[in-house]
């Protein structure tokens, strides 16, 4: 049997004890440096690293609250932002954490950048009174450096715009609808007409104002000259909307006077057919759509989904047919829209690699490409009151609207989807017999295929003149190719 002494085992329990609260009082500690912030702040809520941890926590669960996620729509573009998207718990607990923390610990060493999150936290979740209240809170305080204090004024005076002053008249003032209703806590933003840098999320880089409860925004005090007028929203809001073409795309800021300008969402036209990811084998392509109240007449655009790498996709640039339909439906040959005139761009992907559009290079449609299509309607003084592409917020399962089959595509035409542009060169000399061959070797002689290439018209003038059977697109590419040969032996002599 064995027999402890009191006085040992004493000794024990009190090392044991010991240890115990060493361990405890390190535990903060620890679990902080594990990054286990909310089990700091459930155990050790007192704790030193307490305030740490709140700040931490919050950043982690929402590292950046800004107003990613919104579309902002100007008369002639629209411009739609993708950042991580945070949920409403999540937003939610951010939120208490730092009111929390400022609340608790006012001087904690953070508490500058935890203010400003929050602000933009009460943002995001539309608690303007408290944002505006915490804007203003920072820009006047002396500690905060002069960019972001600049930035917190504008906030604080955008949301301030929501009430009248009495003590002085806008400069502009306007509505906003969505149909036949009011946008209420819609962003206005002003840019001067000719700015061809846009800031995208556009907050402390415009003017900008926050629509009322009755869609009313209001700018004061902006400087005189001539501006576009962009909304921004939720794109959920404007789902099946488009923005009215106005008679006059700019206002116009005087001293002294205050400018007038309404903007509307109304509905959009509606496609009929083809919508529902078909792929089209036959000559012709019908396009139908229901006819629009108050439209003259309609004309159409054709848009590729080019493949990327990875299984990506995205929509290329739009390619506009120029013929005007009085009824609701179009019939095209798909030789026709082959071989109707389109832009050439390029574009770097970031790793030195040139990206080229397909549909630049084999036209509007082309086998085995997967495509959108939208219509436009116009009524009799040529001005655009709606379309069907929206901006496609409705659409996001449902692309491609239609495909053609592969039946008719050359090697070079799948090289040109897969980006492989030098190989697609050498593979379509050795498909000279085929017109569409011939037509893809001008464009990309013509243009180049690098960001650095200005390329060959002299070359690509010989594969035009190889086409047996020009086409009206033939011919004006021969023309705009000739003139650029001639402007590059005048160069050279």
């Amino acid at each position: 049997m064995i027999r402890i002494k009191v006085k040992t085992l004493a000794l024990g329990l009190a090392g044991l004890f010991l240890l115990s609260a060493v361990a405890y009082l390190a535990m903060p500690s620890v679990l902080y440096k594990m990054q286990k912030y909310d089990a700091v702040l459930t155990y050790f809520p007192n704790s030193k690293e307490a305030p740490e941890a709140l700040y931490w926590a919050a950043e982690t669960m929402v590292p950046f609250p800004g107003q990613d996620h919104l579309l902002f729509v100007f008369p002639t573009a629209s411009s739609y932002s993708h950042g991580e998207r945070n949920s409403k718990r999540q937003l939610a607990y951010a939120e208490k954490l730092l009111e929390r923390l400022l609340s608790e610990y006012p001087d904690y060493r953070h508490a500058g950048m935890a203010r400003w999150k929050l602000a933009d936290l009460y943002m995001v979740g539309e608690k303007w009174d408290e944002a505006e209240k915490l804007y203003r809170e920072i820009a006047q305080d002396d500690s905060t450096y002069g960019e972001r204090r600049k930035t917190a004024k504008m906030h604080a005076a955008m949301l301030a715009s929501r009430h009248v002053r009495p003590d002085a008249a806008p400069s502009v003032t306007g509505s906003v609808q969505i149909g036949d209703a009011p946008a209420a806590d819609a962003y206005a933003v002003l840019r001067r007409k000719g700015e061809n840098v846009w800031h995208s999320p556009p907050f402390g880089y415009y003017p900008m104002a926050l629509t009322d409860r009755d869609g009313t925004f209001r700018f004061y005090d902006v400087a005189p000259g001539e501006y576009e007028i962009g909304i921004g929203l939720r794109k959920e809001k404007v789902d099946g909307y488009y923005l009215a073409e106005p008679a006059n795309q700019t206002v116009v800021v005087t001293e002294g006077t205050t400018a007038e300008y309404d903007v509307r969402f109304v509905p959009q036209v509606k496609v009929v057919n083809p919508t529902n990811k078909e792929t089209i084998a036959e000559d012709v392509i019908r396009f139908e759509w229901e006819p629009y109240p108050g439209a003259d007449y309609y004309k159409l655009t054709i848009s590729a989904i080019d493949n990327v790498r990875e299984g990506e996709s995205y929509d290329t640039f739009p390619i506009a047919l120029e013929d005007t339909w009085r009824e609701p439906y179009a019939e095209y040959g798909i030789e026709t829209l082959r071989t109707v005139p389109r832009g050439y761009g390029k574009t770097s992907d970031g790793e030195g690699r040139t990206q080229l559009s397909p549909a630049a290079i084999l036209g509007a449609v082309y086998p085995g490409g997967k495509f959108v299509w939208s219509v436009d309607a116009y009524d009799s003084d040529g001005l655009k009151i709606s379309s069907s592409s929206g901006y496609y917020t409705s659409f996001d399962n449902n692309l491609p609207f239609f495909s053609l089959d592969d039946k008719e595509q050359l090697k070079g035409d799948k090289l040109v989807v897969e980006g492989k542009y030098e190989e697609a060169m050498q593979t379509y000399e050795t498909e000279l017999h085929n017109p569409y061959a011939l037509r893809a070797l001008a464009i990309m002689h013509l243009h180049g295929i690098t960001m650095d290439d200005e390329g060959d018209p002299q070359t690509a003038l010989s594969y035009l003149r190889q086409i047996p059977h020009p086409s009206p697109f033939d011919r004006e590419l021969m023309r705009e190719t000739e003139a650029r040969a001639r402007e590059s032996d005048g160069k050279q002599n």
